[in-house]
């Protein structure tokens, strides 16, 4: 699958796709969306997250996704789900894919767009499962379905948390999304997982899955998903630039309240120190002949034999914060 190169098909085609999905004759349109998902099945250029990217805008811009014929929803649908079949191993295509769906399509000002959009999005989970998804994505605009004006809407809304709840077999991760939902759409919820409380059957695989398992055992979907929050962190990390404590340490009140006898100025100094160390988990330069961080340790040392438990606690943090982060 996905061997041919489009231009050897026809001169300029991974640039034409996109094109022909804006034809506004309503016959025209069908056989241009039937031809862009042989093209998704078929041909390299459709792998790329730009191309899907491109598609996919094509398509929620268009005339596709507000159109009135089934004819054109059912091959609009087919196209869509195609497009995540093919996304692959570690791309971007399906978070870009659902975004576009997000922001053009379930936040449009159609409401009809908005009632086909959020039935895509169902469609696609139940189509290839809850794992195929990023699930905080899939949290994110589960909770903006079920908020909507429009109670089909807010049920497809319903309806996605439940198959999320059965796929964790909790509704633990759900757990912040469920508490802000209306009470008759808890019930809704708790209903729809009482009655099935296994995930739904994937359909399909996402191509670069083929040939693995879709049956997981709970314990082992939890384990999935924590491997992936932590591979998720750690590149997270790995982007963010390093803090040079000793730049940003002038601006704040710590060198000052440190040398005050005040318990409370020397754990507001201590404060200011690890606040001086960004966000979780914490990145720090690496020593240098300009980043010394022995003065730090002279400082934070005498601290932790202070008499009060709250300077001991915060130097003691501040410890940590260093350890961590260098």
């Amino acid at each position: 699958q996905n061997q041919l190169e489009g231009q050897y098909v026809y001169g300029h085609l991974d640039s034409i796709i996109p094109q022909i999905l804006k034809e506004k004759n309503a016959v025209a349109l069908d056989a241009a969306i039937s031809l862009s998902t042989l093209y998704a099945d078929s041909c390299i250029g459709a792998c790329s997250v730009e191309a899907a990217t491109h598609i996919m805008l094509s398509l929620a811009k268009g005339p596709a996704f507000s159109s009135s014929r089934s004819s054109t929803l059912a091959l609009t649908e087919d196209l869509f789900l195609k497009l995540i079949e093919i996304s692959p191993e570690g791309s971007q295509t399906i978070d870009s894919v659902l975004d576009i769906l997000f922001q053009n399509g379930i936040k449009s000002r159609k409401p009809k767009t908005v009632v086909f959009s959020a039935k895509l999005l169902l469609k696609s989970v139940r189509v290839f499962g809850v794992g195929s998804f990023s699930t905080p994505l899939l949290i994110t605009h589960s909770e903006h379905l079920t908020a909507h004006s429009s109670a089909e809407v807010r049920e497809i809304g319903i309806n996605i948390m439940a198959e999320i709840c059965r796929y964790f077999g909790s509704k633990t991760p759900l757990r912040a999304s469920v508490d802000k939902l209306k009470s008759s759409q808890q019930s809704q919820l708790n209903n729809l997982v009482d009655n099935q409380h296994h995930p739904t059957q994937p359909q399909r695989n996402l191509r670069c899955k083929a040939g693995e398992p879709t049956n997981l055992s709970p314990e082992e979907i939890m384990a999935a998903l924590k491997k992936k929050q932590q591979e998720d962190e750690a590149k997270r990390l790995e982007k963010r630039a390093a803090v040079n404590l000793f730049q940003v340490l002038p601006h704040t009140c710590y060198k000052e309240k440190l040398k005050l006898e005040k318990w409370s100025e020397k754990v507001a100094a201590l404060d200011a120190l690890i606040e001086a160390g960004g966000e979780q988990p914490y990145k720090l330069c690496s020593p240098s002949s300009s980043v010394d961080y022995l003065p730090l340790i002279r400082d934070l040392k005498p601290l932790l034999g202070h008499t009060h438990f709250a300077v001991c606690s915060k130097a003691l943090a501040a410890f940590g914060m260093l350890a961590e982060g260098v």
